[in-house]
C-alpha cells in the first residue's frame, strides 16, 4: 500500500474549524474548504515520519482564519482548494564525527563521542495550493531544500531532534503558503487564480 493510501485510511477525517460565539455577527472573509495531500515522490521515507508530518499540518491549518474545514484527500465532493506537499529525495543521514577507530579506543569517553553524532533529515519540498476546480490553477507555491541537522547536548537522540525540528520547519512553511496574510489576502489570490491566463 502507497504512504499516500495508507494515510488517507489512518487519516480520513475532517477538522472543522471552530468559530467562537458572536463570531458570525462580524462580517468575516470568505473561509475555504481545504483538501491536503502530503506524498512522498522518490525515494520514499518511513511512513511514520510521513504520518507526523500530515498531523503537524493539520493542526497548524486549524488554527488559521482562512479555511471552514480542513481534510485529507480522499474519494470525496472537491474542496475549493487543494493543498499538495510533496517531498522528494528524502533522506534520513547519521554522521560520525568521530573516527571508527576513536570510537572503539578503549580510552575513548563514551559522553564525548554521543556528542560527536550528527544527525539530518531532508527532503526537497515542494508546496502547491491550487483551486480544487477549474483545472487546479495554482494559487499560491513554494520549493525548497527543507533540511535540519542536530548535534546531541548531553544524551539526548540526535536522531529524534532532527526530524522534530524537520517536521516543526516543514509545517511552517506549509501554513505560511496556504494562509500568508490571513483570509483577505488568500481571497484575493484565489480570484487572480481564477482569471484565464
Amino acid at each position: 500500500m502507497s504512504p499516500r493510501l495508507a494515510l488517507g485510511a489512518l487519516l480520513a477525517l475532517v477538522l472543522p474549524v471552530g468559530l467562537g460565539p458572536g463570531a458570525q455577527a462580524q462580517a468575516e472573509p470568505t473561509r475555504y474548504s481545504l483538501a491536503v495531500d502530503v506524498a512522498y515522490g522518490a525515494p520514499p521515507g518511513p511512513e511514520r515520519t510521513l504520518r507526523r508530518i500530515v498531523e503537524n499540518v493539520l493542526a497548524r491549518l486549524a488554527g488559521t482564519p482562512c479555511f471552514a474545514s480542513i481534510e485529507t484527500v480522499r474519494p470525496a465532493p472537491p474542496s475549493d482548494l487543494v493543498l499538495r506537499v510533496r517531498l522528494d529525495d528524502f533522506a534520513d543521514v547519521t554522521h560520525h564525527e568521530a573516527s571508527i577507530s576513536e570510537r572503539v579506543s578503549p580510552n575513548s569517553n563514551p559522553i564525548e563521542m554521543a556528542s560527536r553524532v550528527v544527525a539530518t533529515v531532508s527532503a526537497q519540498a515542494r508546496i502547491e495550493l491550487r483551486l480544487g476546480s477549474e483545472a487546479g490553477a495554482l494559487v499560491r507555491g513554494r520549493s525548497f531544500l527543507a533540511a535540519e541537522s542536530w548535534r546531541p547536548q548531553q544524551l539526548e537522540d540526535p536522531h529524534a531532534a532532527a526530524e522534530e525540528r524537520f517536521i516543526e520547519r516543514l509545517g511552517e512553511e506549509v501554513q505560511s503558503v496556504a494562509c500568508k496574510g490571513g483570509a483577505t489576502k488568500l481571497a484575493r489570490a484565489i480570484e487572480k487564480a481564477r482569471v484565464p491566463r
